[in-house]
């Protein structure tokens, strides 16, 4: 992955809800340090959200970093980040699957402008997710998923032939 790519001058501090990908950010960046924080079911959980503030503040990151696997992913982690004064709050979208929940919605449209930066990963995610949340268009970053293309062989087609790529 891009992490262990990152420049040594940056320390890395994962925290995370599920151990194997705390595992796997260990496995590419043996210098960084985790944390196993409980996870947020909902916007009832108040102790794990509070678990959550609690780490944000012990840790004084530089950056609290939001990498979101759909549109609802880490709210309330994100609202316990931007909870802290002076915390700075990065969000990445990798997905334009849109939110959950109608609070869910709401939530996203009143922390976007509070962020100091919200990414998403190609330009067409970012619309789609500005479109959903009521935000407007340019609001969310493109900086370009770092996947590298991958190129396939030629091959011959015939009549009934058909693929289909997602991209």
């Amino acid at each position: 992955t891009r992490l262990a790519e990152l420049d040594d001058r940056f320390e890395v501090m994962g925290t995370g809800t599920s151990e194997h990908v705390l595992d796997d950010i260990a496995a590419v960046r043996p210098a960084a340090s985790t944390m196993l924080l409980p996870p947020i079911d909902d916007r009832t959980d108040v102790g794990a959200i509070l678990a959550h503030r609690k780490a944000f503040r012990a840790l004084r990151p530089d950056i609290v970093h939001a990498n979101l696997s759909e549109g609802s992913s880490c709210q309330y982690a994100v609202l316990a980040a931007l909870s802290i004064p002076g915390q700075r709050v990065v969000v990445t979208e990798n997905s334009p699957m849109g939110v959950r929940s109608e609070l869910s919605r709401r939530v996203k449209r009143w922390s976007a402008p509070r962020l100091d930066a919200h990414i998403g990963v190609g330009r067409r995610a970012a619309r789609l997710v500005e479109a959903d949340i009521g935000l407007p268009e340019g609001r969310v970053e493109v900086i370009p998923n770092a996947v590298p293309i991958v190129a396939h062989p030629d091959r011959v087609s015939t009549p009934g032939d058909h693929s289909v790529v997602a991209v």
